[in-house]
């Protein structure tokens, strides 16, 4: 029979692993290491992926910004067209009046040429007249 410092030690004192259970415990400590390595590639991983989407939201806003700035520039350029056309109508205007004021000035020269007329045919007359009591 077993004495009791055996007895007493193996039930209560530290157990030492057999080969086969210390492989097992350290394969199982190394399967635990990689998966948290895994974890921490994976972790790694998406925070570049993160990365990446953030640069490509901003070269986004940059896209976007020149072609508000495009888009300014263009309005400003039809702004200006505009300024031009309304420009161009009041010359129009301003070319419709001075004939207008041609034609009104030529039909005053009519008009002059017309009294010119009569009064040379008055005149014509007045002298035939004289001409006939002179005769």
């Amino acid at each position: 029979m077993p004495s009791l410092s055996t007895v007493g030690g193996v039930a209560f004192g530290p157990r030492y692993l057999s080969s086969n259970e210390s492989h097992a415990a350290s394969a199982d400590v190394a399967l635990e290491a990689a998966l948290v390595a895994d974890v921490a590639a994976a972790e790694a991983e998406f925070a570049a992926d993160v990365a990446e989407v953030a640069a490509a939201v901003a070269e986004l806003e940059a896209l976007v910004s020149l072609v508000a700035a495009a888009l300014a520039l263009l309005a400003a350029d039809v702004a200006e067209v505009a300024a031009a056309v309304c420009d161009v109508k009041a010359l129009a205007a301003d070319v419709a009046a001075a004939l207008a004021e041609l034609e009104a000035e030529a039909a005053d020269v009519a008009a002059a040429d017309a009294l010119l007329a009569a009064l040379v045919s008055e005149v014509a007359a007045a002298v035939a007249l004289l001409a006939a009591e002179v005769a």
